[in-house]
């Protein structure tokens, strides 16, 4: 899983990933970076931080998350951008981005396209759910399954083939600022397969309530048999805990939803709204997204914490074929609460099993 820098070729820290190689990667020591690297990578070290950025393997070997820790902020590229005009995405001090295999960063603010350092990852494009021909010309383009608000559900589910009948339902925990797409995503998600509990309404007369209402309300659904999507910001481990807890508690499976979009995108989006269920709009909108984004405590959810599956999405297209997956889900299958059932069943992922990467948002 090599770190290279762009300009040469030169292979960077090989021994500081090697001990996470495999299976392991996603628990790899982190190793930090900065101003004594410039030369090594060809960029100006007067605006770099002595310690500029910290990098850890994640999701066995697919993705480098990469978090800001200088006073200038760091940018990164995403490989999907090539073939168009690529836009440089900033991390201010304390936030973070995941980045898939071929996308690149630099320590300077104003590098350039494509950066100095490009990520290799171990785990193939298919496995992460990004696709080859993600940058497709139009006509292809148009034959993938599009997100449109104004289809139904049904409509979405219908235009993937069909999954194989889960044996356990579904806790799905959507993970991501205000702005990252989550209810957009919930919103494709078929009722009579699913019910989506946002905290936002889960109070008394549908008005904000609490985690532990959440919880209730996510209880009832798994009572029923129907699949649950959890409509929370989720950007901590101890956010999420207890509804792994809850998933666990009735023989279900937890599964998690990383909308890791860029930073500039989720705040555009944010600015844009003219009403949102939690008052997340305008201005004052971007100033609670990003001191959420900011988060000392935020951590990318992994299989270490008790989830099944966890897909990590970094562009629209990808989010776009794992939410009608979902959307297709059927109901689990009659008598999904014995407690010898197998769990090998298949997940509605972007390229099989595995923690993965794959779109981003929804808008």
């Amino acid at each position: 899983m090599p770190l290279h820098a762009v300009h040469d070729g030169t292979l960077l820290l090989p021994s500081a990933f090697s001990s996470g190689a495999g299976a392991g990667a996603s628990s790899a020591l982190p190793t930090r970076m900065g101003r004594a690297l410039c030369d090594r990578i060809g960029v100006p070290a007067a605006n770099v931080s002595r310690v500029q950025v910290e990098v850890v393997v994640v999701d066995d070997g697919a993705g480098l998350r990469v978090t800001s820790l200088g006073t200038n902020p760091t940018p990164f590229f995403r490989a999907s951008d090539a073939r168009r005009s690529q836009r440089r995405f900033l991390l201010r001090k304390g936030e973070a981005a995941t980045l898939g295999h071929g996308d690149s960063f630099g320590l300077f603010t104003m590098e350039k396209p494509p950066g100095s350092m490009r990520w290799t990852a171990t785990t193939t494009t298919a496995s992460l759910g990004r696709d080859d021909d993600d940058d497709d010309d139009d006509a292809a383009a148009a034959k993938r399954p599009k997100l449109n608000p104004a289809a139904p559900a049904a409509a979405t589910a219908a235009a993937t083939a069909p999954e194989a009948r889960p044996k356990r339902p579904v806790v799905l925990l959507l993970v991501g600022p205000p702005g990252a797409g989550k209810s957009t995503v919930c919103a494709h998600l078929p009722r009579d397969a699913w019910t989506v509990v946002n905290q936002d309404t889960a109070g008394k007369r549908g008005k904000p309530g609490t985690r532990k209402q959440c919880v209730d309300a996510a209880t009832r659904a798994l009572q029923s048999g129907k699949h649950v999507a959890i409509d929370r910001c989720g950007l901590t481990v101890e956010q999420r805990g207890d509804f792994i807890a809850l998933a666990a508690a009735h023989g279900a499976h937890a599964h998690a939803l990383f909308l890791d979009l860029p930073r500039e995108l989720v705040l555009e989006r944010v600015l844009g709204r003219t009403e949102h269920v939690g008052g997340v709009v305008g201005k004052k909108g971007q100033a609670v997204s990003k001191r959420m984004m900011g988060g000392k405590d935020n951590a990318p959810p992994t299989r270490g914490e008790g989830f099944k599956d966890v897909t990590v999405c970094v562009n629209d297209r990808n989010v776009e074929r794992v939410t009608a997956r979902y959307a297709s889900l059927p109901l689990a299958a009659p008598g999904w609460g014995s407690q010898d059932m197998d769990d090998s069943e298949p997940t509605p992922r972007e390229g099989g099993g595995g923690d993965g990467g794959g779109g981003g948002g929804g808008g």
